[in-house]
């Protein structure tokens, strides 16, 4: 629970660039740019990509246990923290038999709150962060570009990832031939593009 409520909303941001680059593949804007334009668009997507990622996850840490036995406590409505407790050591009077005993006599006591333990579901806190649910938006642009696509179509994300250069023109070249005087011939074209002879 604790992983999740620290990884979706980080997410939220990266799917959304994720989500405006799947919205301008199926509303196929890729194939009206000229190829520098593409791939120019690429890289903007690209760039964009990656700094939400590291913008979003500088501060991220992985959960600890301490944090996480605080989180089961709370969940589960247990006072005096009995997982802390269970852990605890005597830190002075372990020779004092009767302080022994106490402590002993409250560990036993913790020990038996454990089965009444209880997880709760993740709650990222969404909507605290976006009050105007904007996260919706890449959602509904997403679905409303795939509808109108015509369904999932796997040849638009090709087509969007790969910028389409036109083809070089065809190398050819001209070549004149002046047959010697004594033959009376007139001059020859041999054209390589077009494979055909010329007098």
């Amino acid at each position: 629970a604790l992983l999740w409520e620290a990884l979706w909303p980080r997410l939220v941001w990266p799917l959304a660039v994720l989500g405006l680059f799947l919205t301008a593949a199926y509303a196929e804007i890729f194939a009206l740019l000229p190829a520098w334009l593409h791939i120019g668009l690429l890289a903007g997507f690209a760039i964009a990509l990656v700094g939400v990622l590291v913008w979003q996850f500088r501060t991220f840490a992985w959960p600890q246990l301490p944090v996480a036995q605080r989180r089961l406590e709370r969940d589960s409505g247990l006072a005096h923290r009995p997982l802390v407790a269970l852990d605890d050591r005597l830190s002075a009077g372990s020779d004092d038999p009767a302080t022994a005993a106490l402590w002993r006599a409250h560990q036993e006591r913790m020990a038996a709150l454990l089965p009444e333990l209880r997880n709760a579901l993740p709650s990222p806190g969404l909507p605290n962060r976006d009050p105007m649910a904007l996260r919706i938006l890449p959602i509904l642009a997403v679905t409303v570009a795939v509808v109108a696509a015509g369904g999932w179509r796997p040849d638009l994300l090709q087509a969007a990832v790969t910028p389409h250069f036109a083809p070089p023109p065809p190398v050819g070249f001209e070549v004149w031939i002046n047959p010697p005087a004594y033959t009376r011939l007139a001059p020859r074209l041999l054209d390589a593009l077009r494979r055909r002879d010329d007098i």
